[in-house]
């Protein structure tokens, strides 16, 4: 609609294999098309709460577009429109901004990774469903799940984002601790005995279950026989004796779950019949498998090794032939440089990161011409390094680790409020508060620890037990509710918490 052609100017140049052509507008036209920028009202855009400082926005940035191109054609001098105090009350606006899954544990899925409903996110500010919020999305895998990169919020702030169909969504991660069972400690109760009582009820209930026998409704007993000795959990007295949360009264009166020998006595009988029990829902035991069987299923395309060292990971590697990627958490690195093949390949696979703890390590690891990530762990003895930094490398992170004791974490965390005061470089940061860090921290993926789980694929729940509180266990203060990260935060481990208080952690309104 801006260039009419036949009227404004146009040239067209032949080039091999085609033309250019350039089209352009006489110096009237020009004044008319920048003053109606400067002047025009831009459509309305964007949630209805925040028309009024939208529109401010836009027309503040097209008078300084307007500004800008009077210059260069016209050799003009203008006032350039001030778009700072806008951009600022812009970007307010969105600092209040959350987004969090309908489904924090991930979405749903089938045996092969596909997604059985569609993910939704849900929008909010300041607390507030937030309607008609414009969204961009933009998948991490290069597969592109989706139908459409754009959607919107709906009345109650949700967002509903279209999966292709057959799509296959990221799987998890799994975590591999080659030394977990040598460092755990003796676990009071988790002997022999133990064990075996426990193996043997579970028999006893898996044998239960099933002979279990449900007999059809025409087949029911009838009211007030014998004397209640075959039901379990009798309760009242005379005829009522051996009754099982009976319902119903005269021949709708029914016995749940009648136990005992030989012919069947009480309420929960009928003539010479044999005891009846409640349908199971499933009687099967559940199915175990080894872990490499395990991942294989799972889908699991990236293991995160923990190890003293190279060897001793190359040889949980070899025990999962599944995995594409790996995430290394070494003790020593030694030899990692001489191992990576030309494209930074390591047995095979991809190497995606390296955690690690000490600044000596990360500097040698940011020294190789890959791309991996270098993570590297927030502790007393490496922020005086990161505190050196003028830029930081593009492959640098940091993570906030968890201590399994208070000692620990006296001894090894950092105040994170004061350090992230000063250190405002942009870079993913894990396991760090929202409120703490100024911005939301990059969240990590969904993670199997086979260090829970024994050698048959089963949790073991003295290894979950510990395993929980030494990465799982977090808490938040109760003044937290109103912050405005609250939904998508766990807050801090307890330990952090135990050895420096909540007060680290200021709810953001």
């Amino acid at each position: 609609e801006l260039h009419r052609r036949g009227e404004d100017p146009q040239r067209v140049t032949p080039r091999e294999g085609g033309v250019e052509v350039a089209v352009g507008l006489t110096r009237a036209r020009v004044s008319v098309a920048l003053s109606e920028l400067d002047n025009g009202e831009p459509p309305p855009q964007g949630p209805a709460m925040w028309q009024e400082p939208v529109q401010t926005y836009l027309r503040a940035h097209a008078a300084a577009q307007a500004c800008q191109r009077r210059a260069v054609l016209f050799e003009v001098e203008c006032e350039s429109g001030q778009t700072a105090e806008a951009d600022a009350v812009v970007a307010e606006l969105l600092d209040g901004v959350v987004l969090s899954s309908a489904y924090p544990d991930g979405v749903p899925v089938d045996a092969e990774g596909r997604p059985l409903r569609d993910p939704v996110i849900f929008a909010l500010w300041r607390g507030v469903p937030l309607a008609d919020l414009p969204l961009r999305v933009e998948p991490a895998e290069p597969a592109k799940p989706v139908t459409q990169a754009r959607t919107t919020s709906d009345a109650q702030g949700r967002a509903r984002i279209a999966m292709t169909p057959g799509a296959v969504l990221a799987p998890l991660e799994v975590r591999v601790d080659t030394e977990a069972r040598a460092q755990a400690p003796v676990v009071y109760g988790g002997d022999p005995a133990s064990r075996k009582r426990s193996e043997s009820r579970n028999q006893i209930e898996a044998e239960a279950a099933a002979a279990a026998v449900v007999r059809p409704p025409e087949s029911a007993p009838g009211p007030g026989e014998g004397a209640g000795e075959g039901a379990l959990l009798g309760v009242g007295e005379g005829s009522e004796r051996g009754t099982v949360l009976g319902v119903g009264e005269g021949p709708e009166r029914r016995a749940l779950l009648g136990v005992g020998e030989g012919p069947a006595q009480g309420p929960s009988a009928g003539a010479g019949r044999g005891p009846r029990r409640l349908p199971l829902w499933s009687p099967r035991s559940p199915v175990y498998v080894p872990l490499p069987e395990l991942v294989a299923q799972a889908r699991a395309r990236t293991l995160w090794v923990v190890a003293p060292d190279l060897a001793a990971a190359r040889v949980v590697v070899d025990e999962l032939p599944t995995v594409e990627a790996l995430e290394l958490e070494l003790g020593d690195y030694a030899g990692l440089a001489e191992a990576l093949d030309e494209q930074g390949r390591l047995w095979g696979r991809r190497l995606v990161a390296c955690r690690v703890r000490d600044a000596p390590s990360a500097q040698a690891l940011l020294e190789l011409p890959f791309g991996f990530e270098v993570c590297v762990e927030l502790r007393t003895d490496t922020v005086a390094w990161l505190r050196t930094l003028t830029s930081v490398p593009a492959r640098l992170a940091l993570v906030q680790p968890t201590h399994e004791r208070l000692t620990e974490s006296a001894a090894h965390d950092v105040d994170l409020r004061a350090f992230f005061a000063s250190f405002t470089h942009a870079m993913p940061v894990e396991g760090v508060p929202a409120c703490v860090l100024g911005r939301s921290p990059r969240q990590p993926p969904a993670t199997l620890d086979a260090a829970m789980l024994d050698d048959a694929g089963r949790l073991e729940i003295f290894r979950y037990a510990r395993r929980y509180v030494r990465d799982g266990f977090f808490t938040k203060s109760l003044r937290c509710a109103a912050c405005r990260h609250a939904s998508t935060c766990r807050g801090l481990h307890i330990n952090y918490v135990r050895a420096h208080g909540y007060g680290v952690m200021q709810p953001v309104t």
